[in-house]
């Protein structure tokens, strides 16, 4: 059991410190507890988060007493979950959180390019175009207004958010519209409508990526259901030759089972914990 424990912390440590640096979690003046968590309070309710917290020790529990565990690994079980649970709330906060910067970026470059068509100034669009953001997003489309208004410059201007979002799409807007300052919003139609449909293109397969993504996590977690009854069925018709509830062998390969079995579910979500604008796609490796 001290050996099961042992492994059960490695694995944690390893888990927290891909996550968040140990340095971190102390220096309260840079790293708050929000912080960590991406500010979303929009998506995180605790009344929610403990009625979950709730039901995963009731579904625990009633696992390992179907699988005649000792009390004492059923207590490590929930030890686990509990303690693995806000390093799982923080990958689902985080798919969420990206989701929303992608669409909201993805509709800010569509009604900027929307109104600049309509007034050719770029001021003018920006400005009439921070309706349809907020947050980081926001910030950087009013300190892209501030930057115009001083210097005059557009290209400049969308620096920031270039540096933010270094998809190359959002490149692309960024000189399209120094061009169009220059040569004049006629002289550009054809790329203006290229743009256009790059933005379109490029929200249609970000969203059938994400529906990959999400197929392959509900195939993961079908497969591990399938394999906790299987292991249910095969627990019943040992139950008929050996006494399970004091053999130690039978114990500890459950638990181990059922403690990989928890493994799979928690690693599954974290393959979507990632940026939604792909890596790949950018012009240096920082995205989001």
């Amino acid at each position: 059991m001290i050996f099961l424990c042992i492994m059960m912390v490695v694995f944690y440590g390893f888990l927290i410190k891909s996550e968040v640096p140990y340095l971190a979690l102390f220096k309260k003046s840079k790293v708050s507890t929000m912080r960590l968590y991406f500010k979303q309070t929009r998506y995180f309710n605790l009344k929610f988060q403990v009625l979950m917290v709730v039901l995963m020790s009731a579904v625990i529990l009633l696992v390992g007493l179907l699988f005649y565990l000792p009390w004492s690994y059923i207590i490590m079980l929930l030890v686990f979950v509990l303690c693995c649970y806000p390093v799982f709330l923080l990958w689902v906060l985080s798919h969420q959180y990206y989701g929303a910067e992608f669409e909201q970026l993805t509709a800010f470059l569509q009604h900027f390019l929307a109104h600049f068509k309509t007034n050719q100034k770029v001021l003018l669009s920006l400005v009439e175009s921070q309706q349809y953001v907020s947050g980081k997003l926001l910030t950087l489309v009013q300190a892209a207004i501030a930057a115009l208004e001083t210097h005059g410059d557009a290209g400049q201007a969308l620096n920031g958010i270039v540096a933010a979002y270094p998809h190359f799409i959002v490149h692309n807007v960024q000189s399209w519209i120094t061009a169009a300052e220059v040569h004049g919003v006629a002289d550009c139609k054809e790329a203006f409508e290229l743009l256009e449909d790059d933005i379109d293109d490029w929200i249609e397969d970000t969203h059938l990526n994400m529906m990959t993504l999400h197929q392959t996590k509900s195939k993961v977690l079908v497969l591990a259901g399938v394999a906790l009854l299987i292991a249910l069925f095969n627990q019943v018709m040992l139950g008929g030759v050996l006494d399970l509830e004091v053999n130690t062998l039978y114990n500890q390969v459950m638990f181990m089972f059922l403690l990989m079995e928890l493994t799979t579910v928690l690693m599954v979500y974290r393959y979507l914990k990632g940026s939604w604008i792909i890596k790949g796609e950018c012009l240096w490796k920082k995205s989001s």
